[in-house]
């Protein structure tokens, strides 16, 4: 990504997924989480201070939690905050009937208030808002001498943050899937063979560009391209797929391991393919 950015000038977007808010909504905060919540809030815990610790110790994912548990408990001395949290159940007895400055009731009320209601008033902007884009880029101190402006494109369709590719292993019962060769197709034109679990190509490594098109994307259409890799990209592909050579010849035996870890490998190796060049530039490409 930082590649990418720099490639572009230094001040670049991608966009990451542009679409419909609402389905976003319950990723922030579902009504399955607003039901579990309203039902500890409910139970009683004066007497069961060390178990509300935990249950509240639960929600660690959600910003805030952390802060509010922090202030609530002691950390004892020569115990940093990441170890204290690592292992809570060192320093906190669970069972601990009346944990000494927790207070049932204000330890909720702070957790609704500076987590729980975040979280919901987070939730309504994406139900009452029709249309989400999300944006990233990466930029140096000496790359901002502008302040970027953001405006709208009704024109632009919709960009999913899901992408999926399919790796084939060309199987031979000569060779083990760890060894065999692959080919990862990532669209109708665009394939990359490689060997064994690793990703040919080093996102870092500046074998091609980072970037297959840079757009400069204006209020309606398109946008102005004003940097096109993709013959770059293709003939490096080229050149690369060429170099890996083909299985054995095949068998309905298939390869001579087991296809445990297929998918563990086309894991690694198309989070790394993006190295490729398919990063976009204030839009998609």
């Amino acid at each position: 990504m930082t590649r990418a950015a720099n490639e572009a000038g230094g001040q670049g977007f991608v966009t990451e997924m542009a679409g419909a808010a609402a389905p976003l909504a319950d990723v922030i905060w579902s009504e399955d989480e607003a039901a579990r919540w309203a039902a500890l809030r409910a139970e009683t815990w004066t007497g069961r201070e060390g178990e509300l610790v935990f249950r509240i110790a639960e929600l660690a994912a959600l910003d805030g939690v952390r802060e509010v548990l922090t202030a609530a408990l002691t950390i004892p001395d020569g115990v940093s905050e990441d170890q204290f949290f690592a292992c809570l159940g060192c320093y906190v007895d669970a069972s601990e009937a009346d944990l000494p400055g927790v207070e049932p009731a204000a330890l909720l009320d702070a957790v609704q208030a500076d987590v729980i209601d975040p979280m919901v008033d987070t939730r309504a902007l994406f139900i009452e808002s029709p249309y989400m884009t999300r944006l990233y880029t990466t930029m140096s101190a000496d790359e901002m001498t502008v302040d970027p402006i953001f405006d709208f494109n009704d024109t632009l369709g919709d960009y999913s943050n899901v992408h999926e590719a399919e790796r084939i292993i060309e199987c031979s019962p000569s060779i083990s899937q760890f060894e065999a060769p692959w080919r990862v197709e990532l669209d109708a034109d665009t394939t990359v063979r490689g060997r064994g679990n690793t990703w040919p190509f080093d996102p870092d490594g500046g074998a091609m560009p980072a970037n297959a098109r840079v757009r400069r994307i204006g209020n309606t259409g398109e946008g102005e391209v004003i940097e096109d890799n993709t013959a770059a990209i293709a003939a490096t592909l080229v050149e690369h797929n060429a170099s890996v050579p083909g299985a054995p010849p095949a068998s309905a035996s298939g390869c001579s391991a087991s296809a445990a870890s297929s998918r563990s490998a086309l894991g690694f190796g198309f989070a790394l393919a993006f190295g490729l060049g398919f990063f976009l530039l204030r839009r998609r490409d």
